[in-house]
This record gives C-alpha cells, sequence and structure tokens, in this order.
C-alpha cells in the first residue's frame, strides 16, 4: 500500500464531480457488486 500513498488515491475522487454517495466515491463503480451494495 506504500506505493499509492492516500493523496494520492484521493486525487482522482477530488477531481471528480460529487455527485456519488461516498461508498462508490471510496471504491471503483464495479465494487461493491449490487449483492453486497443492498442493505439486505
Amino acid at each position: 500500500m506504500a506505493e499509492f500513498p492516500m493523496p494520492v488515491l484521493l486525487k482522482p475522487v477530488l477531481n471528480r464531480p460529487v455527485l456519488k454517495p461516498v461508498p462508490e466515491l471510496l471504491m471503483p463503480t464495479c465494487w461493491p457488486p449490487p449483492e453486497l451494495s443492498r442493505p439486505e
């Protein structure tokens, strides 16, 4: 993980419009799968 410091990981997130929920900002759109992202 030392190869990718937090600031580097947050740069793309901060550069894109904040329109998605926080979980989607912290993770790729394809993860978590719909089955896991459902409250149930």
